[in-house]
Order: C-alpha cells, then structure tokens, then sequence
C-alpha cells in the first residue's frame, strides 16, 4: 500500500512531536493531525493503542489507519461484545467512543469499564475538548485511569472554544499539569477572579500572554491560512448513527425493496423515503430523529465556532427543522427555499454577506446558481441531491477570485444508509443518473452481503 506523502505543514508537526512521550496537537480541521498522530504512535512500535473519540469520528478514524496500512478493531456493541472483542481481536489499534470509558453515569461514583482499565501502551484523545469541562465523568475517566500511560496524544481544532479555561484539563491529560498547576481549581484560583457573577471568571493581568506563552510551548498550533492552503477546496465528513427506533425501520425499507419481490420497483420515490429516513426527518414523525441536528450543533459550538456557514439540505423539511432548531439554541440564521422569492433570496444573500446573520441554510436545487455567498468558508451538507451537478455547483458558491482562504466542505453521513452511497457516487465525476443509481444499488447489496 503507497502511503499518503505528507504536507510540509504535515512534515513540520512531525518534526515537532518527534519522540515526545506526549503531544497536543491544535490544527484546525482537515489539516490533517490525524495522520500525523497515527505515524507519531506507530514509530516506537506499541502494542496497544487506545484511539477515544465520539461516534461521528471513530469510522473516519478506521479509514485514515487503513490508508496508513494499519489494522484497527472498534470496540461497539453490548458490554459482553466490546469485552469479546477486546479479548480476541489481535490488532494494535483499537477505537471507541468517550462513553465506553464507564459503566454507568447515574451513581455518583460511575464505575470504570473494562476499557479504562486495560493496560494501553499509548492513548490518543480526539476532539479532546471533550475533557475541558473537569466535572464531567469523562475527564474523571480519563485523567485518573490514563495517568500512568506511556504515550498520550490530544487533536482538536479549536482548543478553547469557550475561554482560556479550558485548556488546562486538555494539558494535564498529556503533561499531568499546566502552568505549574496540577488542578483545574488551583489553576482557576491562581490566574482568574471573579467577575460580575459567581460565574464570571476574568483572567488576570497577564495571565492570557503567559497562556499563550505555555501553548505554543507544549502544543503545535496550526491554521489553514498559516499552513498555505490558498484557495482549495478541502473535504470532510462525519459518521452519525440512526436511533435503534428509525434503524429497524430504515432496515425493514431497504430489505422490502431492494431484496424482496419488489426489486424490480426500486424507484427515485423509494430512494427518497430512504434519504429522509437517514436525514432524521421524513414525513411520518413517529421516524423523526435530532441525530444530524446535534453532530452540526456540536460543530458549530466547537471547532467552527467563530466561522460563518452554509448548510445545504436535498429537503424542505430538513432545512426548517434545523432553522427552528438553531434560532432555539440562540445561533442566527436564514434560510434559501423553494418558495423563497428572487428579490427575498436576494436580500438574504446580502444579509449573510455583510455578517447579519451566521448561517446561512439553503435548499441545494434552489441555492446552487447566481448566488455569491464569499462570506462563508465552511460548508456543511446535511443532506446530498442525487445529482452530481447540483453537487459541483453548490459547492462553488463560497468562492471568489479575490478570496484566499481555502473552503471546508463538511458532509454529514448517516453510518450504513443511502447517504454513505450517495457521497460515495457523487464523488465519482461526470457520472450519469443511470450508472448512479446503479451504484448505489450495488453498494446498498454489498452492505447487505448480497451479490
């Protein structure tokens, strides 16, 4: 297998973590710190490494170890199945999400599972803003059961997403302290006081420089625009799962007409229902679901917090959905639909432009021409249309002759659904509708063993 030839941004963070036993890697997304923290923990030739992560990222984590010819189990599943897993599985790396580090949240003691137990050799936090909150049981877990850890390594983007605060737990993860604290509470107490409210912590004088100071001293922080990037177009995506309610009914969908007598009436109107299922949002309520909704919350509240986005939608009901859902979590919006006028598009297209409101939410049919939107340099599909073109085109919209920044585009993806085939098929060029509905026929009998 012809490994990935690193970016000289790449190259550059490898230099830095070196033999380090610990390293925070803070590189904005799609940098690419993952493959810089897998060849990290691979050249001192570990035997067991602990990848924690949460869900939307643990199948991206298998598919970035096996492009760097890595072997890796997921440990999912029922206790009894994680534990079996855990015991017959011979692979070095192996993938869980951030609750599988305890057994139950109601006591007020949570029991550790059999996974912070184990003894790794090397344990990688990803999204390690995950731990800044020091009351959470996942910090608990994760500072007290991976102390004695040989090698540590932390990723995220944006670090401090809600203030200066949260750095500490994510250092003394990898470091056992921060700033010659070795506690959240010592820390809080030595360079913050109190504001206007219990609550209103405020930094004191220098303590901001002096952070700054320990960060690009213990950290490799990274930008898009400090890495080069220029104007590119750079992809992502993200994993979701469908609640156990909507996955039986999704699987009884795709058996009934893909496998059963009813093969031979595999229509746009069945891939739809489908598509809708896996959005979260189909016409029948009993089947709705917030799975996407909350994986772009978290985005928004994280890693782009401070970055203006579109987020296109293939349908109506997805995109007033998440219209309701945001303006209820207080982040500004409007939106671009099928019924919106030209003069109003218009409008709301200078609106976004000229910073009024944050995200911008569009129907991809009705958004992916004549419509300059340079304001934004993140893009999110929440859903895909079925055409390549409609795809290409809307992709285009953030970008302008005299914009230097590269352009993020971020799809979501609902795990083993349409929409894994779909993304799959759009990312084939110039493909027609006959060979993509054709593909994403095969790839819906492959998931389900058949030929």
């Amino acid at each position: 297998m012809i490994k990935k030839k690193p970016y000289k941004h790449q190259q550059n963070a490898l230099s830095w973590a070196g033999i380090r036993s610990g390293i925070a890697l803070f590189m904005e997304m799609r940098l690419g710190k993952t493959l810089v923290a897998i060849r990290w923990a691979n050249q001192f030739g570990l035997e067991k490494i602990l990848v924690v992560c949460f869900l939307s990222c643990i199948y991206v984590w298998q598919e970035e170890l096996a492009c760097e010819g890595c072997s890796s189990t997921i440990l999912a599943g029922s206790w009894k199945e994680k534990l079996e897993i855990m015991n017959e599985q011979d692979t070095f790396w192996y993938i869980a999400n951030y609750e599988s580090l305890y057994v139950d949240r109601r006591p007020k003691k949570p029991r550790p599972s059999k996974i912070a137990l184990a003894p790794w050799d090397g344990v990688i936090l990803d999204e390690s803003t995950g731990i800044k909150n020091p009351r959470t049981i996942r910090t608990k877990m994760c500072r007290k059961y991976f102390k004695t850890t040989p090698y540590k390594g932390i990723l995220t983007g944006l670090p401090n997403p809600e203030g200066p605060m949260d750095y500490f737990e994510q250092q003394a993860f990898v470091y056992g302290q921060f700033m010659k604290c070795k506690t959240y509470w010592q820390f809080r107490h030595k360079y913050f006081h109190l504001g206007y409210s219990d609550y209103d912590w405020v930094p004191n004088k220098k303590t901001l420089s002096a952070i700054k100071k320990e960060i690009n001293k213990n950290s490799f922080v990274l930008t898009r625009k400090q890495a080069g990037m220029g104007s590119k177009i750079i992809y992502e995506h993200r994993y979701v799962e469908l609640p156990k309610k909507v996955r039986k009914e999704y699987q009884k969908l795709e058996d009934d007409f893909c496998f059963g007598e009813q093969e031979t009436k595999w229509t746009i109107v069945v891939k739809i229902w489908l598509a809708r299922l896996a959005g979260g949002q189909p016409e029948n309520s009993d089947f709705c679901s917030p799975h996407k909704f909350q994986e772009v919350l978290y985005l928004l509240n994280t890693e782009l917090k401070n970055e203006q986005c579109i987020i296109w939608f293939r349908f109506n009901l997805e995109l007033l959905y998440m219209h309701h859902m945001l303006a209820i979590k207080g982040i500004s919006n409007d939106f671009i639909a099928g019924e919106t006028s030209p003069a109003e598009k218009e409008r709301t297209r200078k609106r976004f432009n000229n910073g009024k409101f944050r995200c911008l939410l569009a129907q991809i049919k009705c958004g992916k021409f004549g419509i300059d939107c340079s304001a934004a340099s993140v893009e999110i599909y929440y859903s895909n249309s079925f055409a390549y073109e409609e795809r290409s085109q809307s992709e285009c919209r953030p970008i302008h002759p005299d914009k230097k920044e590269p352009i993020l585009v971020l799809d979501i993806l609902t795990k083993d659904t349409v929409d894994e085939d779909i993304y799959k098929a759009l990312r084939t060029k110039k493909m027609n509708s006959k060979i993509f509905s054709s593909q994403i026929l095969q790839n819906l009998r492959r998931r389900h063993g058949r030929k």
